[in-house]
C-alpha cells in the first residue's frame, strides 16, 4: 500500500517573533497529529534558506481524507489557520 505525503513550504515574515511563531507551529503540529497525520517540520538549509517545510505523511488516501476533512469541515480549525497566515511571507 502506498503512502501519501503533503508538504507546505513557508517563510516567516521578517521581524516575526520567532518564539511565538514556533509556538503556533507546535500547536499546528499537535492538531494535525491529533487527526492522524505523521508530521515533521524542517528548516531549509540549502537553496531557499530561511524557508520552513511542514510535512504530513499518511498511510493511505483514506487516512489523508479523514485527516484533511477535519480541517475543511470544522470552522473553528479553519479560522485558526486563517488567523495565523499573517505570520507568513507571501
Amino acid at each position: 500500500m502506498g503512502q501519501i505525503i503533503s508538504q507546505a513550504v513557508f517563510k516567516p515574515n521578517p521581524g516575526a517573533d520567532m518564539t511565538k511563531f514556533m509556538g503556533f507551529v507546535s500547536e499546528s503540529v499537535a492538531i494535525w497529529r491529533k487527526h492522524g497525520a505523521d508530521v515533521s517540520i524542517w528548516a531549509v538549509s540549502a537553496g531557499e534558506v530561511g524557508n520552513m517545510v511542514f510535512s504530513a505523511r499518511y498511510d493511505s488516501f483514506e487516512a489523508y481524507g479523514k485527516c484533511t476533512r477535519c480541517f475543511v469541515c470544522r470552522p473553528c480549525i479553519s479560522s485558526i489557520g486563517q488567523a495565523k497566515r499573517n505570520w507568513l511571507a507571501v
